[in-house]
């Protein structure tokens, strides 16, 4: 990582004499964890015997320990001396040293009290003495400060600073300060969900001119070839693992596994258990994420595959698990402490999805995720320091307890819910994490919702909206307003709850550009997580008062729908250029075609007929329940497979229902015109 050797005792003489400079880099670039930004670059000072420089020295052999108290006292009475003897430039490096210490030691008050200082200190250098070095440590300062707003839930500051630091490696034009800054940016942009950013971040950090198509395997293979090349094994694991990530967040699943294994297969070398855990930790959400998918197919078709996805992600998060165990053991450390609570949160999680969606029992004792809530509850997350990931971890734990509460009611597992989601708030609110107290008050207005506590859930809710949106939280602003309307509509607000519904399409639409998934194996999530959203908006027009301007509102919201759907399987998003209305179409004299708009409403089909030249929509409902549907359509489509003669009749018997349902209520309307 670093150019150049750390100062050490035995060699002390040998670097005055030769004037080797200082490898800060090293230093900066140790800390290498979970999720971590990497702390890249380079600056040079001439050693010298000064009791300054030896507590520099002193502290920079307890840091490699990882003895962060003892180097953190070195380091403060380093820059004391300097202080003392004047020298801003040095005192400063002191003191973004500290307050790295002060970060490991999660003291982050006074963390960020000293790096402000130590960019305080540089900022009164006079310009004439801006030297090269003095742009370094502004480098570094600004990298360390990323650090910190990163570890305290701020992406997007985080981002901010090490946008700064990439700015003035270029200025240095010092390339592995570059491509560090930028990996660094890349980790900030996945915190903070704008995985297509992040990606194009990652290719750019990697010197590269392509495009983010990962379903071009030639890119992916450039860019793992790139990762690979770099000289340092860890930069090698943590670009490749940051890389898989990415390509998880955004769909692309089989590659993310495949990345992740050939990192677990550069990690193990290297003897870096809280590395390694988190790698194991990463390829078992990508598997949990296969074997999701692999779920929603085979139930389409009545069957389930890939049962081993399940049990490879288990295994992995065992593995994750009893790794950080291991480190845990031989030295406590929170950060590897909140490494093996993650593993068994997320194992908690994935045996509820099996335990609640399947209907047959677990392999092992049906009782496991209530030993294990039992076990998590027992263990130290209660009195974990406070940190964004401690927070995502009692609410990720919250989220558990309630579901938990729906199979065993006569438990206190629901109560117990709402008190870890109180807690997680609390522990934000000190943070100053918007984000994360946006997040818990959601996630309370969703408990209370599914307890139709109504008045609490909107008050929840409504502070959880009010937060997203004065932070421009979009992605989580769209969510709540979703979640207002469902409230709204089960107080008996129809309008208001229209209005809501409404919101949230129009911020999502906002988002679509970062929302348009890079690869179709996100079209299953796409189709789960955002579709509800306008059906269920067009089930409440239609619901609440199926006149003439709510079937014309019904229609525009199915129009949009349709449009992200196409958006999503072409991979981009539409002009409107690129979009022609339907009326448009419709209404030419040339063409004599009627135009049908389907969408449940509860256990009821409505069908919306627009006829040519005429403005007026007409809906027609019919009884049938969503599953019915359903299956009468799978059944055709396996009929329709095998186009052969002999097979017309079972065609159009398994077409009548469709018939039935889609033209048989409009027929009339069709022949006439």
């Amino acid at each position: 990582m670093a150019k150049h050797k750390l100062f050490q005792p035995s060699n002390h003489i040998k670097l005055i004499k030769q004037g080797i400079r200082f490898g800060i880099s090293c230093l900066l670039g140790l800390w290498i964890g979970v999720s971590s930004p990497i702390l890249l670059g380079d600056f040079s000072i001439q050693a010298q015997q000064t009791p300054a420089f030896k507590q520099l020295q002193i502290g920079t052999s307890h840091y490699q320990r990882k003895q962060y108290n003892q180097a953190a006292t070195a380091w403060e009475k380093a820059a004391q001396q300097f202080a003392n003897q004047g020298d801003l430039l040095k005192q400063s490096m002191a003191l973004t040293y500290l307050s790295l210490a002060q970060q490991h030691r999660q003291q982050w008050s006074a963390a960020k009290t000293t790096i402000t200082q130590s960019l305080e200190q540089l900022q009164d250098i006079e310009p004439k003495q801006q030297s090269s070095q003095w742009l370094h440590l502004y480098a570094q300062a600004h990298n360390a400060y990323g650090r910190l707003q990163q570890a305290l839930g701020r992406p997007e500051l985080a981002l901010t600073h090490w946008q700064q630091a990439t700015q003035f490696y270029q200025e240095l034009n010092d390339p592995v300060g570059v491509r560090g800054s930028l990996i660094n940016q890349a980790l900030a942009q996945e915190a903070a969900g704008l995985y297509r950013p992040a990606c194009k971040t990652l290719i750019r950090a990697m010197n590269l001119t392509l495009s983010c198509d990962v379903d071009d395997d030639s890119i992916l293979t450039e860019l793992q070839q790139q990762f690979m090349a770099h000289p340092d094994p860890k930069i090698q694991v943590i670009g490749l693992r940051n890389l898989s990530n990415v390509l998880r967040q955004i769909g692309s699943l089989a590659k993310s596994q495949s990345l992740l294994k050939i990192s677990l297969d550069l990690v193990l070398p290297l003897q870096s258990p809280d590395l390694e855990s988190a790698i194991y930790l990463s390829l078992a959400e990508t598997e949990r994420a296969l074997y999701q998918q692999a779920l929603q197919q085979s139930l389409e078709v009545g069957e389930l595959k890939n049962q081993s996805l399940l049990n490879d992600s288990l295994a992995h998060y065992e593995q994750a698990i009893r790794t950080a165990q291991l480190v845990s053991k031989a030295e406590f450390k929170p950060a590897t402490q909140l490494l093996v609570i993650q593993g068994q949160l997320q194992t908690l999680s994935l045996l509820l999805d099996w335990q609640t969606s399947l209907d047959f029992p677990l392999t092992q004792s049906s009782s496991q995720p209530q030993k294990l809530a039992k076990q998590i509850l027992d263990g130290p997350l209660v009195n974990m320091p406070a940190s964004r990931a401690v927070v995502y971890a009692q609410l990720n734990l919250a989220k558990s307890l309630f579901r938990l509460g729906k199979i065993q009611p006569s438990k206190s597992w629901s109560e117990r819910s709402i008190q870890w989601v109180t807690t997680a708030h609390q522990m934000a609110v000190k943070l100053d994490d918007n984000r994360a107290t946006s997040e818990a008050h959601g996630l309370l207005g969703t408990f209370y919702q599914q307890k139709a506590s109504y008045v609490k859930a909107q008050a929840e809710t409504e502070a959880a909206l009010s937060i997203a949106q004065a932070t421009q939280a979009n992605d989580l602003a769209y969510q709540w307003q979703w979640q207002m309307g469902k409230i709204l509509d089960a107080r008996q607000q129809p309008q208001q709850a229209i209005q809501y519904y409404q919101s949230a399409i129009h911020t999502l639409q906002g988002l679509r550009k970062d929302l348009v998934f890079l690869a179709p194996d996100a079209q299953l999530s796409f189709r789960n997580g955002v579709e509800p959203l306008y059906r269920q908006l067009v089930n409440l027009l239609l619901s609440s008062n199926p006149e003439a301007q709510n079937l014309q509102q019904a229609r525009s919201v199915i129009d949009a729908l349709q449009t992200v759907e196409v958006e999503n399987f072409l991979l981009q998003t539409c002009t409107k250029d690129q979009l022609t209305e339907i009326d448009q179409l419709i209404d030419r004299t040339e063409v004599n075609t009627a135009f049908i708009y389907t969408i449940f409403l509860n256990d009821q089909l409505g069908v919306i007929l627009k006829l040519p030249h005429s403005d007026e929509l007409q809906l027609h409902t019919i009884s049938v329940t969503k599953e019915t549907f359903d299956s009468t359509l799978v059944e055709l489509a396996r009929i329709l497979q095998f186009k052969l003669p002999s097979r017309l009749s079972k065609i159009q018997s398994a077409s009548n229902p469709i018939y039935e349902w889609l033209i048989a209520p409009i027929e009339e309307e069709l022949i006439k015109n």
